[in-house]
């Protein structure tokens, strides 16, 4: 299985494209709050509400 974002996200693996990096926690907290704003739960039904939005492909 192959998983594939669209558009490609910026600052993968916790560095911007201007080369700041960015600690876990800010990680973690923007993570809570895009989960709250979508009323979602957990990173699965992230993830299942990617797949249904078709912004992730699944190949």
């Amino acid at each position: 299985m192959r998983l594939r974002l669209r558009p490609p996200l910026p600052g993968v693996r916790g560095v911007s494209p201007g080369g700041c990096s960015i600690s876990e926690n800010t990680v973690k907290n923007h993570v809570r709050n895009i989960l709250e704003k979508l009323q979602l739960h957990s990173r699965m039904e992230a993830v299942v509400y990617a797949m249904r939005e078709e912004i992730l492909e699944i190949r």
